[in-house]
C-alpha cells in the first residue's frame, strides 16, 4: 500500500468494530404489520456513543488515495477479488467515488472485518 498505512487502517478496523458491537434493541416493540417485523430491528442508540462519528472523522482525515486503498482492502478482504489482484482493486475502488465515501465505508456492514481480512491477504496484520 503507498498512501494508506497499516496503522491507519488498524486505526479505522478498530473504530469499525466499536460501532458495530452496538447492542441490538432487548424488548423491541411489535410491528404492527408482520411483513415489517425484520424491517424495524434497528441497534440501540446511546446519546453519549460516539463511535459512528468517530468512524466517519477517522475515514474523512485519509486523503483520496489512502480512502480508495481502503476500499480496495474491503473488496479483497469481502473476496470479490485476491489478494494477487491489488491493482484491479484499486482501480475498481478507484472508479466508484461514492462507495469510498465515508459514510459509506462506516454504514458497511462487517467493515473492520473485510479490511482486517483484506490486510491479512496482502501479508499485513494489526499486530
Amino acid at each position: 500500500m503507498q498512501s494508506l498505512s497499516t496503522e491507519e487502517a488498524c486505526f479505522i478496523i478498530a473504530k469499525a468494530r466499536e460501532f458495530s458491537v452496538k447492542e441490538a434493541e432487548v424488548e423491541p416493540d411489535r410491528a404492527s404489520n408482520p411483513s415489517e417485523e425484520d424491517e424495524r430491528i434497528v441497534l440501540q442508540e446511546n446519546p453519549t456513543d460516539t463511535s459512528q462519528e468517530e468512524l466517519v472523522a477517522a475515514i474523512r482525515l485519509l486523503d483520496e488515495d489512502a480512502r480508495v486503498e481502503l476500499l480496495a482492502l474491503v473488496l479483497i478482504g469481502r473476496g470479490d477479488l485476491a489478494a494477487e489482484q491489488w491493482s484491479e482493486a484499486v482501480t475498481t475502488a478507484r472508479e466508484n467515488p461514492d462507495h469510498r465515501t465515508a459514510r459509506h465505508l462506516a454504514d458497511m456492514p462487517l467493515l473492520g472485518d473485510y479490511i482486517e481480512e483484506g490486510l491479512s491477504l496482502r501479508g499485513f496484520t494489526c499486530g
